[in-house]
């Protein structure tokens, strides 16, 4: 949730928190009206699958991962920030020889910059972790970067 162009407006991953299949998620965009009464959907709903479907995300040669995290852009409504996490479980072998999920192994992180309403990654970066911190979940939109 933040202030975007001076509009109360909050994101949400529909699916995420219901374990959906990655492929039935949708980035929505929602705004407090004026009279402070009702949440009005913003722009276009953006699902999972088209994204991964959009010639942006598949010329850049990203992994169809499950989105995360989304953060508002603090001055284009049209723009939502999203992690995707390479992660994988090892898997072990208890006492009586049944496989068990083990430690989770961090093999890449990504941080996309969306489009909601064109459908398009505007940009992304990759970061492969030495010693993996869950430091995205903790994103927050500022506008301290327009400053520097």
């Amino acid at each position: 949730m933040g202030c975007v162009a001076g509009d109360i407006t909050f994101v949400t991953l529909a699916g995420f928190h219901e374990r959906r299949d990655p492929r039935d998620m949708v980035l929505e965009t929602w705004t407090l009206s004026r009279d402070l009464n009702e949440w009005v959907q913003q722009g276009k709903r953006l699902a999972v699958a088209d994204l991964w479907a959009s010639e942006s995300f598949r010329e850049r040669g990203l992994p169809q991962l499950t989105p995360a995290f989304p953060v508002l852009s603090v001055d284009d409504a049209d723009v939502v920030y999203v992690v995707m996490n390479d992660v994988e479980n090892e898997k072990r072998l208890n006492d009586y020889g049944e496989v068990r999920p083990g430690k989770m192994v961090h093999k890449a992180h990504y941080m996309l910059c969306l489009n909601t309403v064109q459908n398009r990654v505007v940009s992304f970066t990759h970061v492969v972790p030495d010693n993996f911190r869950p430091h995205f979940r903790d994103v927050l939109a500022t506008e301290f970067s327009a400053y520097l």
